[in-house]
């Protein structure tokens, strides 16, 4: 058995494995980062700058050896948001800055990378642009003064430097969430016409999982259930969540043609709504979770009066109504536990 292989298999599986390894560093640093002793925190941010490493060495390798391919233009900026977010995030839940600063740069790459995903399933392989680049790189300065603000506490150093770390934090995550907005627009822009393909807007209407050949609906309403549990932090912000869903919906069925009635199993976005509206102005447990998840797949399949009647609406509001009213019923009795 041969135990090498030669530099050009090494340098096509090698760059993907790296981006991978920088997803995985960026599930495990917010964790980290929670932990209440400091050498956890010293060893999350020497973490993050291998996962910062990892994203200039897997280009280069990819680059020199002629191997850039479709899944790697995909999972490179991918891997980059999941390496960026938990930080972010953590950093907000800790009082650095409101989270509606993290809420702006999530949405972005959240959509973003649900296009790249659907339009890569179609055979589109759309990677990131030059202004795409600059955003991670100031988000990524933005972690690294978060990092360092963060290490401040219990160490000596000088009084006024916490403070000064913080200005500085506060002026790039200004900076990185405007280039977050540019880079998003100028990426919708530049992308524009894969928006008009069919194959597109049934992935839209399935969420990216009403595709999965068990149980579509399942799914969806996992999906629905567990953006409620990320937005269950604010009204305002479930509801403009739901109201995303509910306008991306519309757009999807419509250019699907489904005018006549038909509820194909692969449109699940009407589940994710209801699962969503099940949900609303509720505090999220574990028990309330599971509890809002049955009881919405419950009245869902079962269908009592008048949800069975909702159906016969014309197109897309017949395929969401009826689904929105197992989520107003579910929604009641989520109020006893």
């Amino acid at each position: 058995m041969t135990w090498w292989v030669s530099s050009r298999t090494l340098g096509s599986w090698l760059p993907n494995l790296l981006s991978l390894l920088r997803g995985v560093l960026g599930l495990i640093i917010p964790f980290m980062l929670g932990a209440p002793q400091a050498r956890w925190h010293y060893l999350a941010t020497f973490l993050f700058f291998i996962g910062v490493f990892t994203d200039y060495l897997d280009g280069h390798l990819a680059r020199l050896h002629n191997t850039v391919s479709g899944f790697g233009k995909i999972i490179d900026p991918t891997m980059d948001k999941i390496l960026i977010l938990g930080p972010l995030a953590v950093f907000a839940a800790l009082g650095l800055y409101s989270p509606w600063w993290v809420v702006v740069i999530v949405a972005r790459e959240a959509v973003v990378t649900f296009c790249r995903v659907g339009w890569y399933l179609e055979g589109r392989a759309v990677g990131a642009e030059r202004l795409g680049k600059w955003k991670f790189a100031v988000q990524t300065a933005v972690v690294i003064a978060g990092l360092a603000f963060f290490l401040c506490d219990g160490a000596q150093v000088p009084e006024s430097l916490p403070q000064i770390l913080k200005q500085i934090l506060f002026l790039l995550l200004i900076s990185a969430t405007i280039l977050t907005v540019l880079s998003g627009v100028s990426f919708f822009t530049s992308n524009h016409l894969h928006f008009q393909s069919r194959a597109f807007a049934k992935f839209v209407s399935a969420c990216g999982v009403g595709t999965f050949p068990l149980a579509p609906g399942t799914w969806g309403s996992l999906v629905g259930a567990l953006l409620a549990w990320m937005v269950s932090w604010n009204l305002w912000l479930h509801l403009g969540v739901l109201a995303g869903v509910f306008w991306a919906g519309k757009w999807a069925v419509d250019r699907l043609d489904l005018s006549k009635g038909e509820d194909p199993g692969y449109v699940v976005m009407d589940e994710v709504a209801g699962a969503l509206l099940t949900f609303l102005g509720y505090s999220m447990t574990p028990a309330r979770f599971l509890a809002g998840f049955i009881l919405f797949r419950a009245f869902d399949i079962w269908k009592p009066f008048p949800i069975r009647r909702l159906e016969k609406f014309p197109g897309f509001w017949g395929i969401m109504a009826d689904d929105l009213g197992a989520g107003v019923y579910a929604w009641l009795l989520l109020g006893f536990f």
